[in-house]
């Protein structure tokens, strides 16, 4: 018996019907995953790379510090004369200016 071009139509709606309403219902997550993929969340990737360059900066100080020209107790004496130094000036900046005016 042949099929006549309703018969086709019915037997197509039927079988193509239930698959649309899948795909209807999948979302961009549904997507990647049939195809083997999945979201990146960029917040997380930048995160990650400032970690990693802040433990690198930390270990390149550390290494520094140890393979300094001078001895401990001269390397330390220099560098709190500095932060002192720089103390002086940032308070000296900061401090309120005269007004010339008398109370």
């Amino acid at each position: 018996m042949a099929m006549g071009w309703k018969d086709w139509y019915k037997a197509a709606k039927k079988n193509v019907r239930p698959t649309y309403r899948q795909i209807r219902k999948m979302d961009s997550d549904d997507w990647l995953a049939a195809i083997g993929l999945e979201k990146r969340n960029v917040t997380a990737d930048v995160l990650g790379a400032l970690g990693l360059v802040t433990v690198g900066c930390g270990i390149g100080f550390a290494l520094g510090l140890l393979f300094a020209p001078k001895k401990g107790e001269e390397l330390r004496r220099d560098f709190n004369q500095r932060l002192r130094g720089q103390a002086r000036v940032t308070a000296s900046e900061t401090a309120p200016a005269p007004s010339g005016y008398a109370s």
